[in-house]
């Protein structure tokens, strides 16, 4: 039988069958079972590791490459990448699309497992390598949190947008890992943290939760000094020209720090935002 010729000269038949289908296929949909959150399973995790002082080549040589063949043993392995930075690994780990989702829970013990036996062979400056396979707070986008009245490494203009050193570093940060950014205002990492509204603070790294991890300092163990003459000329900065100076410094900044440090004696005024001075 011709089927092409049946269907041109039974057109009535066709479309009743089709029309079956079509109100079949309606119904079935709608009696489908749903999930008001969907699972979705994170497959891949990052390993990040600190050689505080170390070169990239050195960083490479002795933190990345060995945590990398280590790894490499594992089943179901997809995809290793490796960036090595200075004082800094990263390792972006993926596993198989295929895997089932309840593998990938037992995958990440094992990962972490391997992590933790190579730790031994890292050098003794490197930190403990940490494993993250947590999803981002808004997929896509870094959310970054930070204290909005800690000038001058974050502050607030009049017209609502965020300056400073550490949005600058976040913005930074957000585009090496081709990532977008977006910024929540906290007082200290405990407070957005725990409660995971964020993925990241940077500020005051003291923290009373053993589940956040410190992952270094950044901008604050770089104070520097701002200054003119009255003449106009060049200033000339050394400990003693700055201890017959009058300093204008944040309280309790990493500036003030730094004069104590350096038993700097010269006399200083205080504010509460650098920007006043």
């Amino acid at each position: 039988m011709n089927l092409a010729k049946y269907s041109l000269d039974n057109t009535k038949i066709v479309y009743f069958f089709l029309a079956v289908l079509l109100i079949g296929g309606i119904l079935s949909f709608g009696r489908l079972g749903k999930k008001e959150d969907a699972p979705f399973v994170i497959k891949s995790a990052v390993i990040m590791t600190r050689y505080p002082g170390a070169e990239p080549a050195e960083v490479e040589r002795l933190v990345t490459e060995p945590i990398s063949r280590e790894i490499q043993s594992m089943s179901g392995v997809y995809k290793i990448k490796s960036e090595s930075m200075y004082g800094l690994s990263k390792i972006t780990f993926e596993l198989q699309p295929s895997l089932s989702a309840a593998s990938i829970p037992q995958k990440w013990d094992e990962l972490r497992r391997k992590v933790l036996n190579i730790q031994p062979q890292l050098p003794s400056g490197a930190s403990t390598p940490t494993v993250s396979d947590d999803a981002l707070f808004t997929p896509g986008t870094l959310t970054v949190a930070l204290d909005t009245s800690d000038a001058p490494q974050a502050m607030q203009g009049t017209d609502g947008e965020l300056t400073g050193y550490a949005v600058d570093a976040a913005r930074a940060l957000a585009s090496r890992m081709g990532l977008k950014v977006a910024f929540v205002d906290a007082s200290s990492a405990d407070s957005v943290l725990g409660d995971k509204k964020a993925d990241i603070f940077i500020g005051d790294i003291n923290s009373t939760d053993d589940d956040i991890s410190t992952l270094g300092t950044c901008l604050y163990d770089a104070a520097a000094v701002f200054g003119k003459t009255s003449d106009g000329e060049s200033l000339s900065v050394s400990t003693e020209t700055l201890n017959t100076a009058t300093l204008g410094v944040q309280t309790s900044s990493a500036s003030q720090e730094a004069l104590a440090k350096q038993s700097i004696t010269a006399n200083q005024k205080t504010f509460s935002n650098i920007n006043e001075c």
